[in-house]
C-alpha cells in the first residue's frame, strides 16, 4: 500500500466481520505488513482479521473492538503516511 497525496484515508469505508472485497484485502495487506496478521490476504473479514485489527487497535491505543471505523481508518492512514517517503 502506498499513501497518495490528497488521499485522507487508505481504507475508504467502515469494515467489520463479514465484510468482503478489495477494501478488506487492502486492510489485510496493511495488517500483514505491520505484523498484526500472520496469514495471506483473502478479501474476507473473518476471525483472524478481527483479531489482527484488535491487535493493531491496542498497539495504537484505540478502542479494540475489531471493527474498522473512522478512528481506526485515520490511524491506518497516519501509519502508512509516516512510513512512506515524500516524493518531491
Amino acid at each position: 500500500l502506498r499513501y497518495e497525496a490528497g488521499t485522507p484515508e487508505i481504507i475508504k469505508k467502515p469494515l467489520k466481520s463479514g465484510s468482503t472485497g478489495l477494501e478488506v484485502s487492502k486492510l489485510q495487506i496493511f495488517l500483514r505488513a505491520t505484523n498484526h496478521l500472520k496469514v495471506d490476504p483473502t478479501g474476507k473479514y473473518l476471525t483472524k482479521t478481527v483479531q489482527a485489527v484488535k491487535s493493531f487497535q491496542k498497539a495504537q491505543n484505540l478502542k479494540a473492538d475489531g471493527t474498522v471505523g473512522p478512528a481506526t481508518r485515520a490511524k491506518i492512514a497516519e501509519v502508512v503516511k509516516a512510513s512512506t517517503p515524500e516524493i518531491q
